[in-house]
């Protein structure tokens, strides 16, 4: 048994393994989340990101393919919670320092075994931590043979056999029902009923924004926030949003949340309602709009011509008078 959660990088990532011993073990919240921040840095620039800021670099890694939605959200927690911490005044608890390592371990666990191919027994890892390991292992394990690994797991999670066990194979099916994806069109359901009950669906993860208050446009009162919409391919999106700005903004906070918006269907596809989008502010939700001066697939030209005309005045660009031009004083 290993006393240090992190303990199985050290063999093929001894630099990543100090960073995460480092922040597992760290006396203060501040060093802890410093520690887990340099740790994203290492693996985000093994993957080849350019980018200059962290929350660029998981981006890029999104748009690429490498990272996937769940991969990006757990990168992106991380993250911001140790952008929280480095800053007085905000509230972060031991609550927040496990669930960040929590989020952090089961990074290290993708990059190490399912970016970087390594090969882990289950004796390398903590009790707690041996399911989610072993469904990484399982997931890598040469195809048709049942790593040494998950026999391990099988013989410590199986203390019992259901006597009531019907016999046969069912896992295939049982994965197939846990993929169910609610989005996808039911064979029960009408196109009217699909429509409508995508429409209802909560709000939905889309992406993360950071909006910085101070940066108001001084004529305008508009402020753009830095956002990414993460890849997904269950959603369609639209690729001419030229940028996303927010109106009657009070405070002077920097806001780094998450995106959420509605859904629609059309023409039997599930696209993002750019209407519905907001960032995430504890419990308030900001609306965020876009700017894009094509139409959605979703709309009609009146659709259109409505959306531009709700649009406020916004800033474009500068300008300067030609003296020799222009009276100045008219």
């Amino acid at each position: 048994m290993t006393d240090f959660r992190f303990q199985f990088l050290q063999r093929d990532f001894p630099a990543l393994a100090a960073l995460c011993e480092q922040a597992e073990r760290a006396d203060d919240l501040h060093t802890a989340l410093l520690k887990m921040r340099m740790a994203l840095e290492n693996m985000v620039n093994d993957m080849g990101a350019k980018q200059k800021e962290l929350f660029g670099k998981i981006n890029e890694l999104n748009d690429q393919g490498i990272l996937d939605a769940k991969r990006s959200q757990l990168f992106h927690q991380v993250r911001r919670t140790s952008n929280l911490g480095v800053h007085e005044g905000n509230e972060i608890g031991t609550a927040d320092i496990k669930a960040c390592l929590d989020a952090l371990f089961e990074i290290t666990l993708w990059y190490a075994i399912s970016f970087k191919k390594k090969h882990y027994e289950l004796a390398a890892f903590q009790t707690a931590d041996m399911g989610l390991a072993k469904q990484y292992l399982n997931d890598h394990a040469p195809k048709g043979e049942k790593s040494a690994s998950s026999e391990q797991a099988q013989d410590f999670f199986s203390n019992s056999i259901d006597p009531l066990q019907i016999e046969g194979d069912f896992s295939q099916l049982l994965e197939k029902n846990e993929e169910t994806n609610e989005l996808e069109q039911d064979v029960f359901e009408t196109d009217e009923e699909y429509a409508e009950r995508i429409a209802s669906l909560p709000k939905v993860h889309l992406g993360y924004a950071i909006l910085d208050t101070r940066r108001q446009d001084g004529y305008t009162k508009i402020v753009f926030p830095l956002h990414h919409i993460d890849r997904n391919d269950r959603i369609h999106f639209s690729n001419n949003i030229r940028a996303f700005y927010a109106e009657d903004i009070t405070g002077d906070d920097v806001i780094d949340d998450e995106l959420v918006g509605g859904l629609r269907v059309f023409d039997g596809q599930v696209y993002c309602n750019y209407s519905t989008i907001v960032l995430k502010h504890g419990n308030e939700e900001i609306p965020l709009h876009p700017i894009c001066w094509e139409k959605f697939p979703y709309e009609t030209d009146m659709d259109l011509q409505h959306r531009i005309a709700q649009m406020p005045v916004l800033p474009l660009g500068l300008c300067m008078p030609d003296r020799n031009s222009y009276d100045l004083y008219t």
